[in-house]
């Protein structure tokens, strides 16, 4: 079985790091989709051992079992309440985060003046009150009381953009809705970065700030003047070797031609754990410090390797002495992965199966202990 190693530590340093960075706004943590893969239990309570108290999840179901395992933490439901969803909400003690005025009305008749998070829509198109429809919502200015706001928060669309002009236009409108709101409730608090944002510099955190994929180990943000560390490391384990005799064509559709001489590994692991199909032909892994790179397609359940450059190393070693490919680690990021596939990294750790031996690790990266979490 292929394993998959998640370093808790690594993830509880790189909030530290951006609380640190932003200081004089409370530090959250989006933790939505099992904490983009790889598990919200323990991410979530090596987070709060942290020290951080906020946590974005994605809904409401989300939001229950996110609430046994944090009984006391601030719990905002970012894809707001659904039709019925309501008094679970309340009785859960989670915020809603409300996207539109529909939602508005439905919680303030159902959970009249309970804490809830208005979302305004500042360029990004998709969740929340655009311009138009907070003038419509101000026009009664008690509704604010009544549905309970007491954090109002936007989405950047192009932040991983730092010249994007989006990003200057989105930041004016999010300071005078802000200007406007306070006018009426000076108590209100206002959330605008996620990861991106908050390395655009502190204009954009406000008293809030919510990061996401940085938290577990993304550096694909231009000029950013923070690092962060790697926090999953994914080993396929080699199920077969196979020395080339002659020319033979390799995998599904017959897209790889092998010559003779080369060395190929058959790894557990394919697209039903996660490895995108995007890779096949483009994307590698890494042994004994050394790229090895895929051959064909992959398959659902493993993929070949070229590992001819580790030849030497792996001639005289029994089946049970074979070591593992790192697809993930040291040497390939998170970033490089998608960068290979063709995508972002939040579709890499969102998609890591579970068929994987999940091992959650406490890493001290100055004297390299391992102790299991």
């Amino acid at each position: 079985m292929s394993t998959l190693n998640i370093n808790l530590s690594a993830i509880a340093r790189n909030w530290q790091r951006l609380n640190d960075f932003c200081a004089g706004a409370e530090c959250g943590a989006v933790v939505k989709a099992d904490a983009y893969g790889l598990g919200v239990k323990p991410v979530a309570r090596s987070l709060w051992q942290q020290g951080c108290r906020h946590f974005f999840i994605a809904s409401v179901a989300e939001g229950r079992e996110l609430r046994k395992t944090l009984p006391e933490a601030k719990i905002y439901v970012l894809g707001g309440v659904l039709p019925g969803e309501e008094r679970e909400c309340l009785s859960l003690a989670m915020l809603p985060v409300l996207v539109s005025l529909e939602m508005v009305r439905r919680w303030s008749e159902l959970c009249p003046r309970a804490p809830s998070v208005l979302k305004l829509d500042t360029g990004m198109g998709r969740l929340g009150l655009d311009e138009e429809e907070l003038d419509a919502f101000l026009q009664q200015p008690s509704q604010l009381k009544r549905a309970g706001v007491v954090l109002v928060m936007s989405h950047t669309a192009c932040a991983d953009q730092a010249e994007h002009p989006l990003n200057r236009a989105q930041l004016d409108a999010f300071v005078a809705a802000r200007k406007r709101l306070l006018q009426i409730d000076a108590s209100l608090k206002f959330s605008f970065a996620n990861s991106a944002a908050i390395l655009l510099g502190s204009e954009y955190h406000f008293d809030m700030v919510r990061p996401g994929i940085a938290l577990f180990g993304s550096n694909a943000f231009i000029r950013s003047p923070l690092r962060f560390e790697t926090v999953v490391q994914l080993l396929l384990t080699i199920v077969r070797l196979r020395f080339i005799n002659k020319p033979c064509q390799l995998g599904y559709g017959a897209t790889y031609n092998a010559q003779p001489g080369q060395l190929i590994a058959a790894a557990s692991g394919g697209y039903a754990d996660g490895l995108l199909r995007s890779l096949g032909n483009r994307g590698q892994a890494w042994l004994y410090n050394k790229p090895v790179p895929i051959c064909g397609r992959l398959s659902m359940d493993g993929a070949l390797f070229d590992v001819s450059a580790c030849s030497a190393e792996l001639e005289h070693l029994s089946e049970a002495e074979w070591p593992e490919l790192e697809l993930l680690g040291s040497q390939q990021s998170i970033d490089d992965l998608a960068l290979a596939a063709g995508t972002v990294a939040y579709e890499i750790l969102t998609s890591l199966g579970v068929r994987y031996q999940r091992n959650y690790q406490v890493l001290d990266p100055l004297s390299g202990d391992n102790d299991a979490g």
